[in-house]
């Protein structure tokens, strides 16, 4: 069985400082990973602003998410229990329902379109973990108005095996996992910003494993038509 317990989190640009920090606007979310299957929370962001134009930015977790990956099937559920209320059933096929981690792209309905050859650039520690590196462009998804966009890519090698894998959304597969992406300034795309995967566990608790089980065997008997 093939576990793993992560944390997904956005850094962007900090006016204060200059330089990133965790951002407010992309809340941080888990996933949990059982073989084929994911869990994943899907968190929101509720902006307000008063009458003297403050913003207030509040985060809060709207549902928890059933993958199923071989299917490309969706289950909403309310909690992470085994007893959790079933909010809605769709398919990959409903992207105006997808939120969180783009898994359409595991399964080969959406691909990315690589504008240049992938450079590979000196390897790289950063707190005590080594990181391949590499520069990648790519156009983004807007078919309307193509932008070139370039990422740098940093891949653990430690970490082979692991689902989650943005050089899979990018369209290249290195020989190890790219676990962080950090994209270029430039015109188009003028201010910082960081994605990046923070490993928790390689095991499931007793209580994730009764999740998983319950949630696995509602999704074989109640397939998505």
């Amino acid at each position: 069985m093939k576990s793993e317990v992560v944390i997904v989190f956005a850094k962007d640009y900090d006016s204060t400082t200059g330089g990133l920090k965790k951002s407010m606007v992309l809340p941080e979310f888990k996933l949990w990973r059982k073989d084929s299957s994911i869990i994943e929370e899907i968190k929101r962001t509720d902006h307000h602003t008063d009458t003297t134009g403050h913003t207030t930015i509040k985060t809060f977790l709207d549902h928890y998410t059933f993958v199923d990956l071989k299917t490309g099937s969706y289950y909403n559920y309310s909690s992470f229990s085994d007893t959790a209320k079933l909010l809605k059933i769709y398919s990959s096929a409903d992207r105006a329902e997808l939120i969180g981690w783009d898994f359409t792209y595991y399964r080969g309905e959406k691909k990315t379109q690589i504008t240049r050859p992938v450079e590979a650039l000196p390897d790289t520690t950063i707190e005590n973990i080594l990181f391949k590196r590499y520069k990648i462009f790519f156009l983004n998804n807007n078919p309307t108005n193509p932008v070139e966009l370039g990422v740098m890519g940093y891949a653990r090698c430690n970490k082979r095996g692991t689902l989650f894998d943005y050089g899979i959304s990018l369209g290249t597969v290195q020989a190890c996992p790219i676990t962080r992406m950090d994209y270029m300034v430039t015109k188009a795309d003028p201010l910082p910003l960081s994605f990046q995967t923070e490993f928790v566990s390689d095991t499931l608790s007793q209580k994730e494993l009764k999740v998983f089980a319950a949630w696995e065997k509602y999704a074989k008997e109640n397939p998505v038509k």
